[in-house]
């Protein structure tokens, strides 16, 4: 079920991705989520690399990923696609300019 949600949602037309911080025992690890209106997958990983993104989204994805500024959605192998700024991200961003 896991492996259809996740090729389900490659066909996406937008995907909101995240990650936070997660923790395993003493181990530092990141929890991301990929999701849209129907569909939500949760991955664990031990970094917060765009490979993780290309593991869930795949290579191919022709969707528009909605994501926040953090570095790993604008890598060079993600360049091609399409993105979208969270605008609440965005926000807070011009706030902290005009103080």
């Amino acid at each position: 079920m896991y492996l259809e949600l996740i090729e389900a949602l490659r066909g996406c037309v937008a995907v909101h991705a995240d990650e936070t911080g997660w923790r395993i025992g003493a181990l530092s690890a990141w929890l991301w989520v990929f999701t849209q209106q129907q569909i939500t997958v949760y991955t664990i990983a031990d970094n917060r690399s765009h490979e993780v993104v290309l593991d869930i989204l795949g290579r191919e994805f022709k969707g528009i990923l909605v994501a926040d500024c953090f570095l790993a959605y604008d890598h060079r192998t993600l360049a091609d696609w399409l993105k979208q700024k969270c605008l609440g991200h965005l926000l807070k961003d011009l706030n902290f300019s005009f103080r």
